[in-house]
């Protein structure tokens, strides 16, 4: 009986607990600014301690309690026993050289297929909805460089004549930190993919790890 009753007590303003996520560079670039922020304010002693796990592995890391949290694009996580949330929507944009000698402010689908492109393919990512788009209009990306991260891809772009396709959050975030990078719409509908938090029945009465989703679908649901 202690041991539930200590278990259900959990005082964001005092606690010390570390939490474990799961996320993707991407992912800490849209969350973490904006809970270190308000943890800062309601939670001063909590920490945050963020992995990125093999996607084909994430799922029994969520099961074994090794992460307390999956946040980001997971479309092939259906085990039993895992409850989600639906935070937000990415959507996709074209990132460029300020000065590239062959694109302008508009982006047609000839020169789409006939640029080199950065193409991020993150570990263990079997479904993707830019590949996808593209493979329904007859194209594909000539991909020059692939990598499984997107941090360097501004820098790639911002120095060279290659292109890549990025979420608008993470275009954006590229643009204000000053790269030489801008933005060019898709000459499509741009294709999206739906953000969520994911949790295991283990954690799901945790009083902290309860305060912690309360706390992320406060500040990004329909973000």
């Amino acid at each position: 009986e202690q041991r539930v009753i200590g278990r259900e007590q959990f005082d964001p303003l005092t606690s010390t607990r570390t939490f474990t996520l799961q996320m993707s560079d991407i992912a800490e670039l849209n969350f973490l600014p904006r809970l270190i922020k308000t943890f800062s304010v309601e939670a001063p002693g909590v920490r945050i301690k963020t992995v990125e796990i093999d996607r084909a592995q994430a799922e029994s890391a969520l099961m074994a309690g090794a992460v307390d949290l999956l946040v980001g694009y997971f479309p092939n996580l259906k085990a039993a026993g895992v409850y989600q949330q639906r935070l937000f929507e990415h959507r996709y944009t074209c990132i460029v050289r300020r000065d590239h000698p062959r694109i302008g402010r508009s982006l047609d689908l000839e020169s789409l297929g006939q640029e080199w492109h950065v193409v991020v393919k993150p570990e263990g990512r079997t479904v993707d909805v830019v590949d996808d788009a593209l493979k329904q209009r007859g194209l594909a990306r000539p991909a020059l460089i692939v990598t499984p991260h997107y941090m360097a891809v501004p820098f790639i772009v911002g120095s060279s004549d290659l292109i890549s396709i990025v979420p608008v959050s993470m275009a954006e975030a590229f643009e204000q930190g000053g790269g030489d990078i801008r933005r060019v719409e898709l000459p499509f509908p741009s294709p999206c993919y739906v953000i969520r938090q994911h949790w295991h029945e283990r954690s799901h009465d945790d009083p902290g790890c309860r305060w912690l989703r309360e706390t992320i679908a406060r500040l990004f649901s329909g973000a």
